[in-house]
């Protein structure tokens, strides 16, 4: 019986690990108006609401992968994670959110609005499947000036 038991455990070891996406572009955008216009930018205005995300276009395909995105801030923020599945880092400058992506239209999108107390400065967030990331965005939130 100990014999079987290993012999599947290493069949199991030896299947190929899902194929990361072929990404074949990117987008950092802010969203205007009530998320009726999307625009490109770096640049984020500290504004309660402001609405902003990511989107990466891959090889379309008919499957979905597991994405693991890492929201990184240069201070505490007032992370509002809702019904996501986002785990906060105790010192509550890192997120980790896991999600399904399917393939099909050829695009995986994120997005998160700015919270009051978020923080200003340089954010990154890493995406990846698996221990492949995938993309990295770098932006910055700024006070508004008026």
């Amino acid at each position: 019986m100990a014999s079987i038991l290993t012999f599947l455990a290493l069949l199991a070891a030896a299947q190929p690990a899902e194929s990361a996406p072929t990404v074949t572009g990117s987008l950092f955008y802010a969203q205007q108006n009530g998320q009726t216009e999307i625009r490109e930018t770096t640049t984020i205005p500290l504004r309660a609401g402001q609405c902003y995300g990511w989107a990466l276009r891959v090889e379309p395909e008919q499957r979905s992968v597991a994405i693991r995105e890492v929201f990184e801030l240069p201070g505490p923020g007032n992370w509002n994670v809702g019904e996501q599945t986002s785990a906060v880092a105790r010192n509550a400058r890192t997120a980790v959110t896991q999600f399904d992506a399917p393939l099909g239209e050829g695009l995986i999108t994120h997005g998160w609005c700015v919270a009051e107390g978020d923080p200003t400065g340089p954010h990154r967030i890493r995406v990846y499947h698996g221990e492949t990331m995938l993309h990295e965005f770098r932006f910055t939130v700024v006070t508004e000036t008026h």
